[in-house]
Parts: C-alpha cells; structure tokens; sequence
C-alpha cells in the first residue's frame, strides 16, 4: 500500500522584460509491504474444492512479513527569464528518509541552471528550420535511498538450520549495538 501526499503552491510574475516564476511544494510518500504464504502437503482429498491449508496433514508451512518505509521533501523553485531569450534557475530540496540514521535522516539537494534561447535572437527568429534552439548548463546534487529498511542498523543474522538456504529465510535478526536506532 502506498500513500502519497503532494502539495504545490506557484506565483508568475511578470515586470517589464522580467518573468519570473515562484514554486514551493511538500510530497510525503509512505510504503507498507505485507506478505503471508502457505503451504502443505497430505490432503486428505485430492479435490481443489477442500484444498485448505487446515486440511494438510504434513510439512505444514506458514511464512509472513512486512515493511514500510516513508519519505518526506520540501522544494522551492525559481525560475526567471530575461525577455524569453536569458533563462534562469535555482532549486532547493529537503528530503528525509526513514531509510537512513536518525543523525543522517535528512540532506539538502540543491540545483541550478542558465540557459540562453538561441532561436529567440535576430539571427535565428525566422528560420524556416529551427523552431526552438535552447543551449542550457546545470548543475545539482542527487541522493539515493535504494537501501534496505534495515541498512542503518548493525545486525547479526542467525539461520537456523537450513531454512534460510532454501527458502530466503533470514531467521532471527538482533541489534548487536542495542541502540534500536541507525545513525
């Protein structure tokens, strides 16, 4: 199940030559994985009509988990242009995820870019070829939360037997620093 948040607030304001555009905005997103499985053997009757998991009679096997995580940002965008041609913009988010520690829950990811519309100037207006020329540089920061839920936490894994061989079972996990928090 996954549910989502989003909120966007923009202003445009135009002066002159000058435009500019405001945008401020808040996404939360949360995740929560649940499984169950079943299996037996030893039916009593061979018929898909009394196929119950009660109804087995050996290896009588019952797996379930779950997770969740969540993720929370806020941005704020300005956009500025410069009589169509001269374009600007800088960008700012907050991104937290329960993913990471406690200490290291959030960053910021900033970016910036300018850019020039070439096909807005004398030269290029009336071209019968070139609709739309834009020559742009950037620059920002990016962050990755593709971890395991568990990834901030020292732990000691114990399988027991071979359950987890076959059948992806991680048996019992403990915190080894106790804390019950990552950093």
């Amino acid at each position: 199940v996954t549910e989502t948040w989003q909120n966007q607030l923009t202003y445009d304001l135009t002066w002159k030559k000058h435009q500019f555009n405001f945008l401020l905005g808040e996404e939360n997103i949360k995740d929560k994985y649940q499984n169950f499985n079943g299996n037996v053997q030893g039916l009593t009757l061979a018929n898909i009509d009394y196929a119950y998991l009660s109804e087995g009679t050996s290896n009588i096997i019952a797996n379930g988990g779950g997770a969740g995580d969540a993720l929370s940002s806020f941005f704020g965008k300005i956009n500025y242009a410069f009589a169509n041609k001269y374009l600007a913009s800088v960008t700012r988010r907050r991104d937290g995820s329960s993913k990471f520690g406690v200490d290291n829950r959030y960053a910021y990811f900033p970016a910036a870019s300018v850019g020039w519309r070439i096909s807005q100037e004398d030269f290029l207006k009336d071209s019968k070829i070139i609709s739309d020329l834009k020559l742009r540089a950037a620059w920002g920061q990016t962050g990755n939360q593709n971890i395991a839920n568990n990834a901030t936490y020292s732990l000691y894994q114990s399988i027991y037997g071979n359950r987890g061989a076959f059948n992806g079972d991680a048996g019992s996990a403990y915190d080894i620093t106790g804390k019950g928090s990552g950093t």
